[in-house]
């Protein structure tokens, strides 16, 4: 599985005019499945999230992580959204191909099941609409921004 975090002050994903999903600090998430994936990636993915350390200690370094804010009561959200796009293959010409990504159906099968696996190990989850038209606001603290991709 693919992820491109951001590590926010807020972020809040509308569809349609409606927010569906909004946190206050924390990390917003766009994921995307790929061909082959399966449960272990997810959970892979959902750990690693939970322990990256891309939140400041008191000295002002990267040492904490949405698991690490959550013991010390800070505000940890974690909004997901499904993003198909992050697969894109851009070496054959102009427009990118996304074959790398899973079909739609397995693609939602394993989003709902990363989402689902995010809730149950944290207490602030929120997220998109799977392959609907969204709108993503949000205010990147830092900036910081990181790319992950695991392969269990």
């Amino acid at each position: 599985m693919i992820a491109l975090l951001q590590r926010v002050a807020e972020a809040r994903v509308e569809v349609g005019g409606r927010s569906v999903g909004a946190i206050g600090p924390g990390l917003l998430v766009l994921v995307c499945a790929e061909v082959g994936d399966g449960e272990a990636e997810a959970d892979a993915l959902v750990d690693k999230l939970l322990k990256l350390r891309v939140f400041a200690d008191p000295a002002g370094k990267m040492n904490l992580s949405l698991r690490d804010l959550v013991a010390d009561g800070r505000p940890a959200g974690l909004l997901l959204v499904s993003q198909f796009t992050l697969a894109a293959d851009t070496t054959g010409g102009n427009r990118p191909s996304f074959t790398a990504a899973a079909p739609p159906d397995e693609g939602r099968r394993l989003y709902e099941s990363f989402v689902a696996q995010a809730r149950a190990a944290h207490p602030v989850v929120q997220t998109g609409e799977f392959a609907a038209d969204m709108q993503v606001h949000l205010v990147n603290d830092g900036p910081v921004t990181v790319p992950l991709r695991v392969v269990a």
